[in-house]
C-alpha cells in the first residue's frame, strides 16, 4: 500500500539535494456513523457509507489492520456486522494511517404469537369492565400495547377491561423495535342485567259495590343495571270504574299504561289507583311490567305470563248492597 510522501530540499555545508520524507498521518480517515434499523419485511438492505474530502475515495475493509477489502459493505440479514473505511488519495494512492469502523445492525421484531381476549361479564355490571387480554410474544425483555403503541406496559396482561376495538402493539424494549398485531382485538359486553319485580295489594279484600278500592303497585329494580323506559300496564277490568290515580299523569286509565321511565338499582316506584266497585263484572285486576330496555333474568315483559315475578293479580269479592 502506498504511503504519503512529502518531498523536501535539504541544503547541507552548501550542497543541495533533494530527499524524501514518508508521513500517512496526514491524511483524514473517513467520517463513519453506525446505522441500526428494524427489521422490516421483507428484510431491507443497509449499506455502509461514509465521508471524505474531494479527491479522497474510500476503501472498505473486514479489519481495522490488514484484512479484506470488501467491494459492497451491506447487511441484509438480522444481527450485527462491522466494516473498516479506509481514505485513499486519488492522486498520490496514499492512505489514512488508520480505518474508521461502522457497526451495521439490524434488530429482529418482536413475534406475536397468539392474542386471547375475554368479555366483560355480568358480574361487572353495570360498568362491564373485567375484560381481558393477553398477549403472547418472543423477542428479547418486552413491552405491550393495547392502542396502538400510545402507552406500554410491562405485563403482558391487561385486565379491566371494557367493550370496545383494542389495536396490539409490542415492543422490544431494549432495540424499542416493534411488530402490530394483523388483527384488531374486540371485545363485545354483554348487556346487564334488571331485575324488575312487581307486587299489587288492595286496601279491601270484600268491598261493597258502590264503595272505593285502593289498588297499590310496586315496581322495584334488583339490578345490577338500572333500567330505562319501563312500563306497567294494568287496564282495570269491567268489574270496577276507575275514580282517581297519584301518579301525575304518568298513568293513563283508558290503556291502563303506567310510564315510569328510568330505573337506577335499587329504586322502587309506587303507584295508587282508587277505583270504585261495580255491581257486575270481573274483579281480577292484573297488571304485568311491560316494557324495559333490559334483560329481567327471570322474567320477559309482557309474555302474560303469571308465574313470573314481573306480573302480579289481586282479586276481590264484591259484596252486593242489601236493597231494604
Amino acid at each position: 500500500m502506498v504511503e504519503n510522501i512529502e518531498t523536501y530540499d535539504i541544503n547541507i555545508d552548501g550542497i543541495i539535494a533533494i530527499g524524501t520524507i514518508t508521513d500517512n498521518d496526514q491524511l483524514v480517515p473517513p467520517v463513519t456513523s453506525d446505522i441500526t434499523e428494524c427489521e422490516q419485511n421483507p428484510i431491507q438492505t443497509i449499506i455502509a457509507t461514509a465521508t471524505t474530502p474531494a479527491g479522497v475515495s474510500v476503501v472498505w475493509y473486514d479489519a481495522a489492520v490488514g484484512g479484506n477489502i470488501i467491494a459492497n459493505p451491506i447487511l441484509n440479514v438480522v444481527g450485527t456486522i462491522i466494516y473498516y473505511a479506509e481514505a485513499v488519495d486519488d492522486a498520490t494512492g496514499i492512505v489514512s494511517a488508520t480505518r474508521s469502523p461502522i457497526i451495521l445492525t439490524i434488530n429482529a421484531l418482536p413475534i406475536i404469537m397468539n392474542v386471547i381476549a375475554t368479555d366483560p361479564t355480568t358480574a361487572s355490571c353495570p360498568a362491564l369492565n373485567d375484560g381481558t387480554i393477553t398477549i403472547d410474544a418472543t423477542g428479547g425483555t418486552l413491552e405491550y400495547s393495547i392502542d396502538n403503541g400510545v402507552n406500554f406496559q410491562a405485563s403482558n396482561v391487561f385486565n379491566g377491561l371494557v367493550e370496545d376495538t383494542y389495536d396490539i402493539v409490542v415492543r422490544n424494549a431494549t432495540t424499542m423495535c416493534s411488530t402490530t398485531y394483523s388483527n384488531q382485538v374486540v371485545i363485545t359486553a354483554p348487556e346487564c342485567d334488571a331485575d324488575l319485580s312487581l307486587t299489587k295489594i288492595v286496601d279491601i279484600n270484600t268491598p261493597q259495590v258502590g264503595n272505593n278500592v285502593e289498588f297499590t303497585l310496586a315496581v322495584h329494580n334488583d339490578g345490577p343495571s338500572a333500567a330505562n323506559g319501563v312500563e306497567v300496564t294494568d287496564l282495570l277490568p269491567d268489574g270496577f270504574t276507575f275514580v282517581s290515580d297519584d301518579a301525575s299523569g304518568a298513568y293513563d286509565s283508558n290503556t291502563g299504561i303506567w310510564t315510569i321511565g328510568n330505573m337506577a338499582s335499587g329504586d322502587d316506584a309506587i303507584l295508587k289507583i282508587i277505583a270504585r266497585v261495580n255491581a257486575t263484572g270481573d274483579y281480577t285486576n292484573i297488571a304485568e311490567i311491560t316494557k324495559s330496555d333490559r334483560n329481567d333474568p327471570d322474567s320477559t315483559p309482557a309474555n302474560g305470563i303469571m308465574s313470573e315475578d314481573d306480573m302480579s293479580s289481586v282479586e276481590v269479592e264484591a259484596i252486593p248492597v242489601a236493597d231494604l
